[in-house]
């Protein structure tokens, strides 16, 4: 017997014969991109839409794709910069708000703007060497311009009015380290403007015969009390006056005294002494 299909009968004359269409073929599915395998689809209608794949997942939506646009990075977060930015900025106002507070701080000698005495020529006052605005002898009252507690300017007069290099201890109890002896300083402080409250220990140094500064002692003496355990507080035409101790190695003398504000940058405020 013959396997061969029979042929199919001829239409009869007249007749067209109808299209022959070959049965569906299953089409191997193929991963999308990034590993992905689409669903099962059914077979594809002729003259139909072509099967859809399903939309890329979240990971891959920056990748590029065939023919798109470069990829972008994410963007970076700029809030580091925006801190360090803020950082300076506020070290800057502060800065200007310091130098702008602090101006016209320091020390002058009162009467340092007087015109020579009377019979005294220009020519010879202008060839004297003239004594520095700080440095003055014992007697002489300066004006100190410093910053208040609450950032105002406040001013105040200082005058140096006596040195006791051997000042007598008030009792057996005030008496100076062996080797070493008292010596006082009597200074009166007004105020001129504001409020001044400041601890004259702190602000009063000595220097001797040495060079080297005398250490301030905390001992009392019969020359006077020293201050309110030496904080003072003065406003405008209020006046304290007291003393400052120190403890002077045997054998030295107090050549200089000196006031100044803490954490001042001026020159102090200095008295010669004889």
């Amino acid at each position: 017997m013959s396997n061969e299909p029979p042929e199919s009968p001829l239409p009869p004359e007249g007749q067209q014969q109808p299209p022959y269409f070959p049965p569906p073929q299953e089409q191997q599915q193929q991963p999308s991109a990034g590993g992905y395998f689409p669903g099962p689809q059914g077979p594809q209608q002729p003259g139909g839409p072509p099967p859809q794949s399903p939309p890329p997942t979240q990971q891959h939506l920056w990748q590029q794709q065939p023919g798109g646009p470069p990829p972008q990075p994410p963007r970076k977060s700029h809030r580091t910069r925006n801190v360090i930015i803020g950082i300076v900025g506020a070290l800057v106002v502060i800065i200007v708000i310091a130098a702008i507070v602090s101006n016209g701080n320091g020390v002058k000698k009162l009467g340092s703007g007087t015109t020579p005495p009377a019979g005294t020529s220009p020519n010879a006052a202008a060839q004297s060497s003239p004594a520095p605005a700080n440095v003055g002898p014992v007697g002489t009252g300066f004006s100190v311009t410093t910053t208040g507690d609450n950032g105002s300017q406040v001013k105040y007069d200082v005058t140096l009015n006596k040195v006791d290099q051997n000042a007598t201890p008030s009792d057996e109890f005030n008496t100076a380290p062996s080797g070493d002896h008292l010596a006082a300083a009597e200074f009166t402080i007004t105020g001129v403007s504001g409020q001044e409250s400041a601890d004259a220990n702190s602000n009063a140094t000595a220097t001797m015969a040495n060079a080297e500064s005398a250490q301030w002692g905390v001992e009392n003496v019969t020359d006077g009390t020293n201050f309110n355990s030496g904080e003072f507080s003065v406003g405008p035409g209020q006046t304290a006056v007291g003393w400052v101790t120190f403890e002077v190695p045997d054998g030295q003398t107090i050549t200089q005294v000196q006031w100044a504000e803490p954490f001042s940058t001026g020159a102090p405020a200095t008295w010669t002494v004889s």
